[in-house]
């Protein structure tokens, strides 16, 4: 047998210039879709909790605009993936906090239904994922907020039992994930105000204790959370007006002084962070409502006084922003009322309390936030 040697060279096929461009074309595209989805990424989260220090929702809208036009409008969503779309309903969630918080009830209710309808899409698509219970929850909570600030307690109260449904859910799936605990608490707290707003306070109390423990559970997986830790701070400030409203002074200010002692702290570690001071001038008003029913009038005073020079700072910085201006416009009546109806000298027996110029009994503001700002919007819900 004779082995045969071929002369003729190898030939080694390469593609042509031609049909190498229409890849690395699609590579490129590839590669920018990445970039501009990690930069949308960056808006929704880092970004939006800078801005939120510095007390800027002016930009914060120019970058939600900004963001939702990367993905088009809404006749141009069909060929986006699911987690383009998840970004977009994140966005439009964005948008409605921010409306809830310049008190434009209309823009946020069209930005909830418009981000409700891409979760709830979603949710069909994947039933029992813990992603899509928890996003489609989240804007649940949107459109039940803004019931509730239009007193419609039975409507809000359905908006918020399925965001409950849908982040215990997401809990029994995942139990050792801080955000869906975060979720659960939130929906807790939501549940927590309509059962307060009927004046139902055993049972508010109930739904914030939940929160309380909810919370402690999130914060023991993620010990340096900001958010987590703030929000703690506001599920304290909830229970406390449920025992005030039941004239059970003592855990009240219990209660307050766990809400002041994690505030304190935060601001201690970021001192020039504005969404912190609002937190802290919170904690202040709700810690004097509390001290004056206990008898301690003058610590009140001082405590009404820290925060109300707190406030001013806040309004000056940001004129527009919604809660700020009520918390100002409340302390203002707590003062008027300490100082007409408290006579230092004579100790007068029934002062009238801080907490008399609110629009609820106690010492509350709920503001349009939700436990998305604890995750890098809702919180949340806060409280003073």
């Amino acid at each position: 047998m004779r082995l045969v040697v071929s002369t003729t060279p190898a030939v080694t096929t390469r593609p042509s210039a031609n049909a190498t461009a229409p890849i690395q074309a699609r590579r490129e595209a590839q590669r920018q879709r990445a970039e501009a989805e990690g930069l949308v990424e960056f808006m929704l989260t880092d970004l939006r909790d800078r801005l939120r220090g510095v007390g800027r929702l002016d930009v914060m809208q120019a970058v939600n605009a900004r963001a939702l036009g990367y993905y088009g409008d809404r006749s141009e969503v069909g060929g986006l993936s699911d987690e383009s779309l998840s970004r977009r309903a994140r966005i439009l969630q964005a948008i409605g906090d921010d409306a809830l918080e310049r008190d434009d009830l209309a823009s946020a209710f069209t930005a909830y239904r418009q981000a409700s309808a891409i979760t709830r899409q979603q949710l069909a698509r994947h039933p029992g994922d813990p992603r899509r219970l928890v996003g489609h929850g989240k804007t649940e909570f949107g459109l039940g907020r803004i019931k509730e600030l239009r007193g419609e307690w039975a409507a809000a109260a359905r908006h918020y039992r399925t965001f409950a449904e849908a982040a215990d859910g997401a809990v029994r799936s995942a139990p050792k994930d801080s955000e869906y605990l975060g979720e659960a608490a939130s929906a807790a707290i939501d549940l927590g105000n309509i059962a307060a707003a009927e004046q139902d306070y055993s049972v508010a109390g109930h739904f914030y204790a939940k929160a309380v423990a909810t919370l402690e559970r999130a914060n023991r997986l993620k010990p340096d959370d900001v958010h987590f830790q703030l929000s703690l701070a506001n599920a304290h400030a909830w229970l406390a007006d449920t025992y005030y409203n039941r004239g059970l002074w003592k855990p009240s200010l219990e209660e307050r002084q766990r809400q002041f002692a994690i505030t304190s702290t935060m601001l201690t570690k970021q001192p020039k962070n504005a969404e912190g001071a609002f937190r802290q001038a919170a904690a202040e008003r709700g810690l004097a409502c509390s001290l004056w029913k206990t008898g301690r009038q003058a610590e009140a005073k001082l405590w009404l006084a820290r925060s109300d020079q707190r406030s001013r700072v806040l309004v000056r910085l940001d004129p527009d922003n919604a809660q700020w201006k009520l918390l100002k416009r409340k302390l203002t009546a707590d003062l008027r009322g300490a100082n007409t109806s408290w006579n230092s000298d004579s100790g007068a027996a029934n002062p009238a309390p801080p907490g008399a110029g609110g629009k609820v009994k106690g010492c509350t503001v709920s503001p349009p936030t939700t436990i998305e700002g604890m995750q890098r919007t809702r919180t949340n819900n806060q409280q003073e």
